[in-house]
């Protein structure tokens, strides 16, 4: 699905730069619904109890309560959760960026009002609709009733998603119709983009690896590292390395003659790495030593890295220099937005978030 389809896929609103991709690439419909059902959860375990329908701000005439933040950090613990592994990292990072999360939603609450000022959005019922449909067909759920059950044991509805999705719709709109679609992209930014992004477009060296592994837990290491060094003397002797994975080798591989498959450089173990990418295809290596015992690995092929061709991802890098080109502007045109608009942030709500600049810090009258 293409189009407009594409501003809804989730993402994570970095304060003054909407519509930030939640991962670096499409995500596959089945992650899009997990982290929709994220998103729309519930955030528990709050570090303090309060009013589920206290008012954090005002944003003119519109509400944002305790309930609305809590959705808006689950989506940024989904987003997290999708890119980085390390549970400790995740935090830290979820602590880092959480204090701009209101900023991010009084922000996207100013650009659906201004997007209904002009309107914008007037026909995204329809958009709405053909997509939610399509993530029910491309997850497997029948019709739209077990697609409802299936949100509300997540603590949503299909109501919630829709009502997400409209707002993702809109405000994604909005901004490029004001802001991208008057942007161009010369030939040479795509160029300069490119060289100086090399990194970003290369294929890294890859390499396919078999091994003998001989575990250590719960024996004598010393024993265990004999053997190794026997079955290494009969690799040099010329004994083939497959025959010799199927008879000694202690890993899963064993009866695939020790393949273990290809491996990208950069995500091995560092030793490990080093040792395999200073081989030659056919060749193997001493005796490696890790935590769980000894290995012998063998190079069954490798491939060095590659730049990729910059007429094969000139889409990609045009997307990305329209996309930095544009960051200026949508913080201009925010501004811009604040500038007009009532904004009011409750004072216990201005410690716990980064909000400086923003509003008044006098309460509304209609709340005494």
């Amino acid at each position: 699905m293409k189009g407009h389809f594409d501003m809804l896929k989730p993402r994570i609103d970095t304060p003054g730069i909407p519509g930030e991709s939640l991962f670096g690439r499409t995500p596959r419909v089945s992650i899009v619904l997990s982290c929709l059902l994220l998103f729309l959860a519930p955030l528990r375990g709050q570090e303090e109890p309060v009013l589920i329908d206290e008012i954090v701000a005002k944003v003119n005439e519109e509400t944002i309560t305790w309930r609305d933040v809590q959705g808006e950090l689950a989506i940024l613990q989904a987003g997290l959760q999708g890119r980085i592994e390390d549970p400790e990292e995740r935090v830290k990072r979820f602590e880092a960026a959480k204090r701009g999360a209101l900023r991010g939603m009084i922000e996207g609450r100013l650009m659906i009002q201004k997007a209904e000022e002009m309107g914008i959005g007037a026909n995204a019922d329809v958009e709405i609709s053909s997509y939610i449909d399509y993530l029910r067909k491309e997850s497997g759920i029948p019709n739209m009733e077990v697609f409802d059950q299936v949100l509300r044991r997540q603590g949503s509805s299909l109501n919630d998603l829709r009502r997400v999705s409209r707002q993702r719709y809109i405000s994604d709109t909005l901004i490029h119709q004001l802001v991208y679609s008057r942007l161009t992209v010369m030939t040479q930014e795509v160029e300069e983009y490119y060289e100086s992004n090399i990194k970003r477009f290369t294929v890294p060296a890859v390499v396919d690896l078999a091994e003998i592994l001989f575990l250590t837990e719960g024996k004598d290491k010393a024993a265990v590292r004999s053997k190794a060094e026997k079955i290494l003397s009969q690799l040099k002797a010329g004994t083939p390395f497959e025959e010799l994975a199927k008879e000694s080798s202690e890993g899963p591989s064993a009866s695939k003659g020790g393949a273990i498959g290809i491996f990208n450089r950069g995500t091995m173990a560092e030793k490990l790495e080093a040792v395999s990418f200073s081989l030659k295809a056919g060749e193997f290596s001493e005796i490696i030593e890790a935590e769980y015992g000894y290995q012998i690995i063998k190079v069954l092929s490798m491939e060095p890295a590659r730049k990729k061709p910059l007429e094969k991802v000139r889409g990609e890098v045009q997307k990305a220099v329209h996309q930095k080109k544009g960051r200026p502007q949508v913080q201009k045109f925010l501004e811009e937005l604040r500038r007009e608009s009532y904004i009011y942030v409750a004072p216990e709500y201005r410690k716990r978030f980064d909000v400086e600049g923003l509003g008044s810090v006098k309460a509304p009258e209609s709340q005494g």
